[in-house]
């Protein structure tokens, strides 16, 4: 059940406890992140909890495969990086000195193999917990992996070749082992709200999670994205796969082929996302090959939450819905470590469960740069430094294939002020631009800005329309502009450490039409229309 407010568990609570003390309940757990209370209870009792008005709804916490076995290539350490790590440059960003060093990523999965040598030295410590996390499926302190889906994935994270193979992109973060699925790879929704909660109250920088729950299977998307909104608000980014199931959607149709929290919104809406609403800390991850090719089972976007109350945004038809995923990265034919040989690798395996780690690594080398970057700006940095493989971010490739030098090289210091803003929209000299234009822009490559002024006239410089608005997005939307005019338009960022002073851009709008009744507008002339036919 989940209480409206956090406040009132404690009435449910209780009623609960007086039930298992009449052995009607058993295991309860309350879950903060989202506000849910987990137990197992007799059938005949779950009708009494509706006399609570303080649960919203009472859902079942049922088990679901999640990941499947692959087929186990066995392979020996051969001396190398592997492909993925080199398609992302990640061998450059080590000889700069970052290498994810002190940045703790939460691997939420099967479990990790902690004996690995690979990863033995950088996995988390903690004397409350001796085994370097915790297993949410038998309830214990021992997450060891017991089929070797998050061994793999905690190797993308941060192998670091001691037993012959490079696999890991950021080679010395430390991997928190939370196990969330069994040896079929079988988990609940309970099980990974218990993980994401214990990563943040455990302070995780950084959530690699290759997992997600098909639409179809009646889930609380509610429930989820209240959890990956409280992870945001927390500062925690979390790298979290879109699915495998792009090419079945005879199956699982758009806008329903990305699973969720996969589906969740990103912590930045990209200029492309000219439909806004939420956020939440989902950095959602499709697969490509290593000719930079999005895989044929990638999930697609986009997605609907217009029907998910409290949230409601996104619609899908005829709005363009939310853009999922937000980058790819290498998910086919990977090689990682092996959970049943401690100095084993495992290769061929394929999957946007695969690729999801690659970003966590990603954010990890981009976090030993800088730690005080916020999941808004991590996401920005991602985006805007991938390999684009579109001339627009899209529901295939989103923004482009990861580039980790590029991301690490636009990550500002700690102590940079912000330099000017980039890429203008409207661009400068442009001409004939429409009258309700979205203005928008992106950062440049000094430190990230904590908040904008944006300016607009016919002035130049300009002051005489919008002098100096404060705003804390990356664009602007609200200017009222006329035909035929010529304006001129600046932002300026500003941090704590000081601010850009901003480039003066200028455009010109279209020339006032002769006749608009096509769009409705009849500031002009007064159309009027009678009669049975359509316009």
């Amino acid at each position: 059940g989940r209480p409206t407010k956090k406040a009132v568990q404690q009435y449910v609570k209780q009623y609960l406890n007086r039930q298992k003390e009449l052995n009607n309940v058993k295991e309860i757990v309350s879950i903060p992140i989202n506000n849910i209370l987990n137990c197992k209870i007799k059938t005949d009792k779950i009708a009494d909890l509706l006399q609570f008005n303080e649960i919203e709804s009472i859902d079942y916490d049922e088990k679901r495969v999640m990941v499947k076995i692959p087929e186990r290539k066995t392979s020996n350490g051969t001396k190398e990086i592997t492909w993925n790590v080199l398609k992302v440059n990640a061998d450059d960003v080590w000889q700069e000195g970052y290498t994810g060093e002190g940045v703790l990523v939460a691997v939420i999965d099967t479990g990790v193999n902690y004996n690995h040598h690979d990863l033995m030295d950088h996995m988390w410590e903690n004397s409350d917990y001796p085994y370097h996390g915790y297993d949410f499926v038998n309830n214990d302190n021992n997450p060891i992996d017991d089929m070797g889906h998050g061994t793999h994935c905690a190797g993308t994270v941060a192998g670091d070749g001691t037993s012959g193979s490079q696999t890991g992109v950021a080679p010395d973060a430390t991997i928190m082992a939370l196990k969330v699925l069994d040896d079929q790879g079988s988990g609940t929704e309970s099980g990974v709200w218990q993980a994401m909660n214990f990563a943040l109250q455990h302070n995780a920088d950084v959530i690699s999670m290759s997992l997600g729950w098909q639409h179809s299977w009646g889930i609380d998307r509610s429930a989820w994205r209240d959890a990956v909104v409280s992870l945001n608000e927390a500062g925690i980014v979390a790298a979290i796969a879109a699915g495998n199931e792009g090419d079945q959607q005879y199956n699982y149709p758009i806008p329903d082929n990305v699973r969720t929290p996969g589906d969740c919104p990103p912590p930045w809406l990209h200029p492309d996302q000219t439909l806004t609403g939420g956020t939440s800390a989902v950095i959602s991850v499709g697969a490509s090959n290593s000719s930079d090719n999005v895989a044929d089972f990638s999930s697609r976007g986009p997605v609907d939450w217009s029907n998910v109350s409290p949230y409601n945004d996104y619609p899908y038809q005829p709005e363009m819905g939310l853009i999922r995923p937000d980058v790819v990265s290498p998910g086919v034919n990977i090689k990682s470590l092996d959970y049943q040989n401690n100095t084993g690798y495992l290769d061929g395996w394929d999957g946007t469960s695969m690729a999801t780690p690659c970003v966590a690594g990603t954010i990890a080398l981009m976090l030993s740069k800088n730690n005080t970057i916020l999941p808004s700006q991590v996401d920005e940095i991602l985006e805007t430094s991938a390999h684009h493989l579109a001339s627009n971010k899209n529901n295939i490739s989103g923004s482009g294939r990861i580039d980790a030098f590029a991301a690490v090289n636009d990550t500002p210091s700690p102590t940079s002020p912000p330099a000017d803003v980039q890429n203008p929209i409207p661009e400068n000299n442009q001409t004939n631009v429409m009258t309700g234009i979205i203005f928008s822009w992106h950062n440049g490559s000094g430190g990230y800005p904590e908040y904008y002024k944006f300016y607009l006239g016919t002035d130049n410089p300009p002051t005489n329309i919008i002098n100096g608005e404060i705003v804390d997005t990356t664009y602007f939307n609200n200017a009222n502009l006329e035909f035929g005019t010529t304006y001129y338009w600046k932002v300026e960022a500003y941090n704590e450490y000081g601010n850009s002073n901003g480039n003066v851009w200028t455009f010109s709008t279209i020339s006032q039409p002769d006749e608009d009744f096509e769009t409705n507008d009849f500031s002009s002339f007064d159309w009027q229309f009678s009669g049975s036919a359509d316009w």
